[in-house]
């Protein structure tokens, strides 16, 4: 151990453990040594641990709990698996058990009460202020969420740049439920198992609380819904605070597609299965959201022509803000597919942001025409091309043409990567961004223009006639405001 290291921590002698204190073997083979703290860790301590060794096993004395440097994944046959390895952890039955990520710290706290464990949980949460993402997991349904405090919620929840959070809890109470549909800044929250049943109440508070709720919510994330056609998911459909709605693992089928674009929410995001939704008519589906990002299961040539019949409802619509399109689909789709969607796209002059999953611009040819189409909407800001490769555009000519008539948008692949692969995309992003910036500038009144000329006369411009004339030449009005107003109008 580092001399650092041997200032932070201390071994504890395996005589000396408390028989509650589980077993921690790295990679399934080697016991771990149990250290504690020898004062209060900060985070650049942390980081010199978990750069050194990734598991570490600390005992914290305070609140009797084991903190394990690692996020816990699963928990099975009572063994907690972790992340990064076959590291197993020997728990017994009434352990409780929550992982965590907290910017960039991922940890699992093991212990006996919940109490114990939201305490140790929040006090790792203080350390890292910076970062956007936090989630919590808690193993085996066994942890209690009810039992976090609204002060270490608003540790977790701390304002901006903390932004997005990922839930595989069980037992949020209506206090808790009130709290997380009421935070005042826009969020991203992803309910992962079960989203409604992890509410104490089946999510009925948290709902309310966003139906009257006036400020914008931000995006709600939900794992596989267990009941759509219930009252409260139907409610939840109603929020007009929400921005995005997706649900991630839910294939819509012929009855729930109505409903979920019918939603009063901004934007939606779901799968939809068209083997169970062929019966389907999209002439007479009322569309509500503006923001739109489908996925299309197709296993059948018929499949298609649903889709089709989909993209040309959109081309109807011409008034969509955000389209996102994918096809899961084993083989190459059909042109006349991705004809539509190139369509679609062109009658949408609205588009501010636009997604086109892998699959779809399969050729240099359709990525072509899509990126022609593209260079017409004034209003695009976000491009996100799945299939946008050098084999599509060697020379990288069509992304360059677009970014000189779009000085304001981003192309990104589909991991949000920038696509940029050469300088001269590189310094055409780096003008853009200084033309954007100076669109922005804050403009003077005109009444200030003749002091400015004057200015330049007198200063810069002084003992040099062609400055002088250039300055005159091209602010001829501000001259003459000068001139009048060096004369006594009054005098004969």
């Amino acid at each position: 151990m580092s001399a650092n290291n041997e200032s932070l921590l201390e071994l504890i002698p395996e005589e000396q453990l408390k028989p509650q204190v589980p077993n921690v073997m790295y990679e399934g083979k080697d016991k771990l040594p149990t250290y504690k703290f020898r004062r209060p860790p900060r985070l650049h301590n942390l980081h010199q641990l978990t750069n050194v060794f990734p598991l570490w096993s600390i005992w914290e004395e305070r609140n009797e709990t084991l903190i394990l440097t690692v996020p816990a994944i699963g928990l099975m046959h009572q063994h907690l698996c972790c992340f990064g390895g076959t590291h197993m952890i020997r728990v017994a039955e009434d352990d409780k058990c929550l992982s965590f990520g907290s910017g960039s710290l991922d940890y699992t706290v093991i212990g006996k009460s919940e109490h114990a464990i939201a305490e140790t949980a929040a006090a790792l949460w203080r350390l890292d202020t910076h970062e956007e993402f936090r989630s919590l997991r808690s193993l085996g349904k066994n942890f209690d969420f009810g039992v976090v405090s609204l002060e270490q919620l608003r540790i977790l929840f701390r304002p901006p740049p903390t932004t997005s959070f990922l839930f595989t809890v069980s037992n949020i109470s209506p206090v808790q439920s009130k709290f997380l549909a009421g935070l005042p800044y826009p969020i991203s929250i992803y309910l992962t198992e079960d989203p409604l049943g992890s509410f104490s109440d089946g999510g009925h508070t948290f709902v309310e609380t966003l139906l009257q709720r006036k400020a914008p919510f931000g995006e709600l994330r939900l794992g596989e819904v267990q009941d759509i056609q219930g009252d409260v998911f139907q409610r939840l459909l109603r929020a007009k605070a929400i921005d995005t709605l997706e649900l991630t693992r839910t294939w819509a089928t012929v009855r729930e597609i109505p409903q979920l674009l019918s939603a009063s929410v901004k934007g939606v995001k779901f799968y939809v299965s068209v083997m169970d939704s062929l019966e389907l008519d999209w002439s007479t589906i009322e569309i509500t959201p503006r923001e739109l990002a489908l996925q299309f299961s197709c296993y059948e040539p018929t499949h298609f022509d649903f889709v089709i019949s989909y993209l040309r409802r959109i081309a109807h619509m011409a008034d969509i803000v955000k389209l996102g399109f994918g096809v899961n689909h084993v083989g190459q789709v059909p042109d006349s597919l991705t004809w539509e969607l190139i369509r679609a796209v062109g009658a949408n002059q609205s588009l501010v942001g636009l997604h086109v999953h892998q699959g779809i611009l399969y050729s240099a040819g359709l990525m072509e025409e899509m990126l022609q189409t593209l260079k017409h909407l004034k209003g695009l800001r976000l491009l996100t091309l799945d299939d946008y490769s050098e084999k599509m555009d060697p020379t990288h000519l069509l992304l360059k043409e677009l970014l000189k008539q779009n000085r304001y948008i981003d192309v990104v692949k589909w991991n949000g990567d920038r696509v940029t692969d050469d300088d001269e995309i590189a310094r055409l992003y780096a003008f853009n961004y200084f033309f954007r910036d100076c669109q922005t500038l804050a403009q003077e009144p005109l009444s200030r223009l003749p002091s400015l000329v004057y200015e330049i006369l007198l200063h810069s411009a002084s003992m040099d006639y062609r400055r002088s004339a250039l300055v005159m030449a091209n602010h001829v009005d501000a001259v003459c405001a000068l001139v009048q107003d060096s004369f006594d109008l009054s005098e004969p």
